[in-house]
């Protein structure tokens, strides 16, 4: 059975909520075992991570910078039996496909290349999948945006759902 460690870095929720759905979705569409956590909690799990056939981890985009303390994980480990997918929350880059008329497609590939792909030289490992979801921005309680996006989020987790399962055989 698939062991999955879901963790996420969060500023407003939004990543949480997503890492949520991803846990979900595993389980419902997979049996996947899953446990998720902030990564504020992570110490609880530092001997316990190599229980873990498969790590998810994301963090929230704001002002163009991940969770620092997502950052300074993904850096510190190796990862050298398991499998790692990444994942982001950038609702600004994700809103592009409204506010600038891009493609959902390529909203997220442009956000995969500017928060995700710049980091994978700085990581011991390669991710089996990467992807980017939006988010929502709130100020002075009024939503200024919103680009999340549940169908998008069951969609690549159903999809890695079958990657992991296809590499278990």
């Amino acid at each position: 059975m698939n062991r999955t460690l879901i963790i996420y870095g969060t500023r407003k929720g939004t990543t949480e909520t997503t890492a949520r759905v991803i846990a979900e979705t595993l389980v419902l569409k997979h049996k996947h075992d899953v446990e998720l956590t902030d990564i504020k909690k992570i110490r609880k799990f530092k001997k316990r991570l190599d229980e873990f056939n498969t790590l998810v981890v994301g963090s929230s985009i704001v002002a163009g910078r991940w969770k620092s303390s997502v950052l300074h994980f993904l850096k510190k480990h190796d990862f050298q039996n398991q499998k790692i997918a990444l994942f982001v929350t950038a609702g600004s880059t994700m809103n592009k496909e409204n506010a600038q008329g891009l493609s959902r497609k390529q909203a997220r590939d442009e956000a995969i290349h500017k928060y995700i792909d710049c980091y994978l030289d700085k990581f011991a490992f390669t991710p089996l999948a990467k992807t980017a979801f939006g988010g929502m921005v709130i100020r002075s309680g009024r939503e200024k945006f919103n680009s999340w996006n549940r169908e998008d989020i069951e969609s690549w987790a159903i999809r890695l759902g079958k990657i992991l399962s296809k590499n278990a055989e």
